[in-house]
């Protein structure tokens, strides 16, 4: 709508910025009205992070306003590449927050929230701007009609995008404090498609992915207040700015926070929401099914039961499937030099894993860098990764946390993704055995004397092995169980001309001991072109190797 130039006030000599109607002379009414709530919010609110607005008037008929001049670009720029910690990132939603609290407390909405639309002033001060958009409350019509679409299509709420003007209110401005939270502490915003209207439809329809799906190490509280402002359903955020800044500051403050986390049934009510109308029809035709193979093996004497997946359980398999597909879309990372480090010794000493309960276990092989080598072939051009999170708890006096990695191939190297200043490797100048398997074996050892007692703290760790997974033997990856682990868990990438034909879960109760079948409760799911697999198991046992199989 408008055009913005640099300009001097002579008389008070300040440098200011004007606004003028794009359409200069010739803008139509509509346009001319609208410039005018622009200046008309603008100059209801006093608050310095809401850009002033020095004078309004016209100049041959070419209608401007006078505002403040802010040198330091747009948020968007802030955002772009930028990585600030949580703790800045939370502060700086915290007075975007505060100002739109303000917006709201003057009956002001804003209807086009985001990075660009915020300022830097010289000091680094933001400033919320561009209120051409803005809605009075207390006006009987905003003179916008049902079904008009006004925002931008990224940071526009749901009600906004379904065209449902008499919905837009407080918490549609809300909805894009919480996409500029999410993409800043992303990088990208959670919606966007590769047109207009596929972004309008995931804003309407898809459900954000969790932060810690991005970033595993994201505070849960400040997870759970982004996803709070990206409820769908207005009722269900915070109903005004004022309500989020309170619980932004609990936050900053280490208080509890009012929002609550996301629940399994609360999940469930959310997939269901989404996939009813398959689920009803699925269910009617597994029902048919299951009544017509009943009648058919009653006929010949016998019966069977047919499992079926619970709708958590199939919740999971569709959250897998996304995190597969968004995991894939990144091409596997190696390193090829020891990022910390190293001592060579004649043995490694022991890992005590009684020193550490795992309260979450999350792992992530991606073997799409893997190929099958050659007689003679540079065994680095072939390499898998081992992404492994978790969150431990300390219940030892202990100033060391040990990780561990073994391979049969030519090479293992350990990158410590968190607390990585302290990190070191240490390696033994001799083959380690593993049954029958000659291995290569490497540890990081990890300082955790700043650790209280009974404290809690995350592990990020990547192990790259090189040359691995040539022999049919050795086509297997594992995890050592703990008795107090809550889960297993493991996704397995495998790569686009190398997809999996079999597999099979299988357990030893020691390193050394062969494997068996595994017959104990588990989950494991597989795409339909076996690009990629996810196994899960609820309760390890301690010392127990659990592992999975496979043939290419």
């Amino acid at each position: 709508m408008g055009v913005v130039y640099k300009a001097r006030h002579v008389r008070l000599d300040r440098v200011v910025a004007i606004k003028m109607v794009i359409a200069g002379a010739f803008a139509g009414v509509e346009t001319r009205a609208r410039f005018q709530r622009e200046a008309e919010a603008v100059a209801r609110l006093q608050h310095q992070n809401i850009i002033q607005i020095f004078e309004i008037s016209e100049c041959d008929n070419f209608p401007f306003c006078a505002i403040e001049f802010c040198p330091g670009g747009t948020l968007a720029g802030l955002m772009d590449g930028t990585k600030q910690s949580h703790q800045i990132i939370a502060g700086q939603i915290h007075t975007l927050a505060s100002a739109m609290a303000a917006v709201h407390a003057a009956g002001i909405i804003h209807r086009d929230l985001k990075p660009g639309n915020i300022l830097v002033a010289a000091d680094g001060t933001l400033k919320i701007t561009d209120f051409g958009l803005a809605k009075r409350l207390d006006l009987e019509s905003d003179q916008t009609q049902t079904g008009q679409l006004l925002g931008t299509p990224t940071y526009m709420s749901p009600e906004q995008a379904r065209g449902e003007t008499e919905l837009v209110g407080p918490a549609s401005d809300v909805w894009a404090l919480g996409v500029i939270l999410y993409e800043f502490l992303v990088g990208s915003p959670p919606f966007k498609g590769s047109s207009v209207q596929d972004t309008m439809h995931k804003v309407i329809v898809d459900e954000p992915i969790a932060l810690r799906q991005h970033i595993p190490h994201c505070p849960r509280d400040l997870e759970t207040i982004c996803l709070k402002c990206l409820e769908k359903d207005p009722k269900r955020r915070y109903p005004t700015a004022k309500e989020l800044t309170l619980d932004l500051a609990n936050y900053l403050a280490d208080r509890p926070i009012t929002a609550r986390r996301l629940g399994y049934l609360e999940a469930g009510r959310k997939w269901w929401k989404r996939h009813y109308p398959q689920v009803v029809t699925a269910t009617l035709l597994t029902v048919l099914g299951l009544v017509i193979s009943f009648l058919i093996l009653t006929r010949h004497g016998k019966t069977e039961s047919t499992p079926e997946e619970s709708p958590l359980v199939q919740l999971r398999r569709e959250e897998v499937s996304r995190r597969a597909e968004l995991l894939m879309q990144v091409p596997p990372q190696a390193d090829r030099q020891p990022p910390h480090p190293i001592t060579y010794v004649d043995q490694v000493g022991p890992v005590d894993a009684t020193a550490f309960r795992i309260l979450d276990d999350d792992r992530v092989v991606d073997l799409r860098g893997w190929k099958q080598l050659p007689f003679g072939a540079d065994p680095n051009s072939s390499f898998v990764t081992n992404i492994t999170r978790q969150r431990l708890l300390k219940v030892k006096e202990v100033d060391t946390l040990i990780t561990e990695s073994r391979t049969t191939g030519d090479s293992v190297i350990m990158r410590a993704l968190s607390n990585s200043a302290n990190a070191r490797l240490v390696s033994p100048k001799k083959l380690s055995q593993v049954g029958r398997q000659s291995m290569k074996v490497q540890q990081l050892h990890l300082d955790v004397k700043d650790i209280a007692l009974r404290g809690e703290f995350d592990r990020h760790i990547r192990a790259t092995y090189f040359g691995s997974l040539q022999k049919p033997e050795d086509l297997w990856f594992g995890v050592i169980g703990t008795g107090e682990a809550i889960r297993v868990v493991m996704l397995m990438l495998f790569p686009e001309d190398h997809p999996f034909k079999s597999y099979e879960l299988r357990v030893a109760p020691t390193r050394q001991a062969d494997p068996v079948p595994y017959t104990g409760p588990r989950i494991i799911f597989a795409s339909k072109e076996n690009k990629w697999l996810y196994w899960e198991i609820s309760k390890p046992e301690a010392g127990y190797v659990y592992r999975v199989d496979w043939s290419w």
